[in-house]
């Protein structure tokens, strides 16, 4: 009996303990998320999943966006609806695709997955340069795109040590 309570004793020490401060008096066996890490990962689910959701439905409408009416019609925003019905439909879906699997890599490394950086950073890449490309036909993203996008690689590259 003695030998049993040492053994607990003895694992209980040799596991790290962590302290939840909704509750510091009780010790908790597993680290809690960072609340930045939460914080990224959230914003990434709005931006990138809104994103999807717009690629999504450019996609299925392709060239009859141009059918729906503006309230505020101007020659600027027609040519920009004009060149948007342009683009390939297909284009459309694999931009969307690329921002769920950004939704993904977030997923993961929310669950503390080293994977989940690599997809991330993989899909905001690849979307940096395809979506400038697929809709305006150049290569050059805007300044805020790519600021955007090393600020959420760089964060997340912050907490990459601590996954898995």
């Amino acid at each position: 009996m003695e030998q049993q309570e040492q053994m607990q004793q003895q694992q209980q020490q040799e596991q790290p303990q962590y302290i939840d401060p909704q509750n510091p008096f009780e010790p908790q066996s597993k680290p809690r998320k960072p609340g930045l890490l939460i914080l990224l990962a959230v914003l990434t689910f709005i931006g990138s999943g809104w994103s999807f959701i717009s690629y999504l439905i450019l996609s299925a409408l392709g060239p009859r966006i141009q059918e729906y009416p503006m309230p505020f019609s101007t020659p600027e925003t027609d040519e920009m609806f004009q060149r948007m019905a342009d683009v390939p439909q297909w284009q459309y879906f694999l931009i969307a695709l690329l921002f769920a699997v950004s939704v993904i890599g977030a997923v993961q490394m929310l669950r503390l997955k080293k994977i989940g950086f690599h997809i991330y950073t993989i899909a905001q890449i690849l979307a940096l340069v395809l979506v400038p490309y697929f809709t305006l036909g150049t290569f050059y993203p805007g300044i805020w795109s790519i600021f955007i996008t090393l600020l959420f690689v760089g964060a997340y590259g912050y907490f990459y040590k601590r996954m898995s």
